[in-house]
């Protein structure tokens, strides 16, 4: 989810194909040229990573380390954080990260107003029928946006 140089329609695509996805979604409104925002995305993706599910249920990053470095040990057990899917399987992260570069407003306009996004970077949480259940506040530092980042997570882990 880093951010690139370039627009891209892949990137629109991919961004577009997250947003439709029947999990939880953490919207992250950003610009190239922030350097808050490039931390917030490596923020953003650990988070996601840290979102695996086993047997339906979230794990503790504890067991999430432990079923990582027996699948490095070719030990079997659930796989990492995969990239994709629903969200269910084993190994699957709950949790999808959506990003949208707000370099070019007039592409995500209607988002950045639906979302009253008037700053970056922003976090705005949806819950897996896309509802709104979340948003970060000011971006003061990466403290807070990270802060901010905890809250919405555990706004949005299943079974909550």
């Amino acid at each position: 989810m880093r951010p690139s140089g370039t627009f891209s329609h892949p990137e629109l695509r991919g961004s577009l194909s997250r947003l439709s996805e029947r999990r939880p979604r953490v919207l992250l409104f950003y610009s190239r040229t922030c350097a808050l925002c490039a931390r917030v995305c490596t923020a953003v993706d650990e988070a996601v990573a840290s979102t695996c599910m086993t047997a339906g249920q979230p794990l503790a990053r504890g067991e999430q380390q432990q079923q990582q470095q027996q699948h490095d040990s070719g030990g079997g057990g659930g796989g990492g954080a995969g990239g994709g899917g629903g969200g269910g399987g084993d190994g699957e992260p709950w949790l999808a990260a959506v990003p949208i570069c707000c370099d070019d407003p007039l592409v995500w306009a209607p988002e950045m107003l639906h979302y009253d996004v008037d700053k970056v970077p922003c976090l705005v949480m949806l819950d897996k029928d896309g509802c709104a259940i979340g948003r970060s506040g000011e971006p003061t530092d990466i403290a807070a946006m990270t802060s901010a980042l905890d809250r919405l997570v555990a706004m949005a882990r299943p079974g909550r």
